[in-house]
């Protein structure tokens, strides 16, 4: 029966030593940037203890994209930005030297479609709770795959930080995605009928009327902004639009939510 104790006791050990400690609590943190209303939290999944350097590199790539982009250009100001320091863990066993075996923080996992998800998202805000005030969170992962933001979080992956204008334009403007894409349509829902897409910068054939300036003024959703002096035709109706060639229409011919690489929205 002693020997039976001790080597449940041992096993009951050796799974708690197993079991990865992350610290989300109390984390080190840095303002690189004061003063703006709106509080930027960037934190990083993947990154060792020994790569704080490399992260804040990649959190500067990160935002010097951002801060290219309009509005953010004529808008950083209104930005205060914190670093948050997490720390992921060496893994054991095979590849481990090789770099390979990363215990990420936050659960950074490869899943379908070139896409990283993140397990621990409670724990990602969590986290960025140790800022000041924590109105967007960043979140970049050492992965590679596709970006991607909602409700205040953008995750850019190693080999997407030059998406970040796009995913805020996800994450805090609700913005749906302009391009159109037959691989990305295989994922989605078909066009609704009787109502509209809920995106602010695209709508369906059946609520726009694109025959002239007046006409898109009237019907489109962005119609009010054609009430600018010069808005016309940077403003307008073009076709084409979340992940389709036609029947859905979206407000500028050239727009960072159309393709990543542009300079505005």
């Amino acid at each position: 029966m002693r020997i039976l104790t001790v080597l449940l006791a041992m096993l009951l050990g050796l799974s708690a030593w197993a079991e990865p400690q992350f610290k989300y609590d109390n984390l080190r943190t840095k303002t690189i940037q004061k003063g703006g209303a709106i509080h930027l939290v960037v934190l990083g999944d993947g990154y060792l203890k020994k790569d704080e350097s490399l992260f804040e590199q990649d959190a500067n790539r990160a935002l010097n994209r951002l801060w290219s982009v309009s509005p953010f250009k004529e808008y950083r100001n209104c930005f205060s930005v914190h670093l948050v320091y997490v720390e992921s863990l060496r893994g054991t066993g095979a590849g481990n030297a090789a770099g390979r075996n990363t215990l990420f923080a936050f659960g950074s996992q490869e899943s379908s479609g070139n896409h990283v998800s993140i397990k621990l998202q409670a724990e990602v805000r969590k986290a960025a709770a140790n800022a000041p005030k924590a109105d967007v969170i960043i979140l970049l992962t050492t992965l590679t795959g596709r970006a991607h933001g909602q409700s205040n979080l953008v995750v850019l992956t190693s080999n997407g930080q030059d998406a970040v204008a796009h995913e805020m334009g996800h994450a805090i403007g609700d913005l749906g995605d302009e391009y159109d894409s037959s691989q990305h349509l295989n994922d989605r829902r078909p066009i609704p009928t009787g109502h509209d897409l809920a995106p602010a910068n695209l709508t369906t054939s059946e609520f726009i009327d694109p025959t002239d300036q007046k006409t898109i003024a009237k019907t489109a959703k962005w119609g009010h902004f054609l009430e600018l002096p010069g808005a016309f035709p940077l403003v307008s109706a073009y076709q084409g639009g979340y992940y389709r060639t036609v029947d859905v229409w979206r407000p500028s011919y050239r727009c960072v939510m159309r393709s990543s690489q542009e300079g505005s929205y």
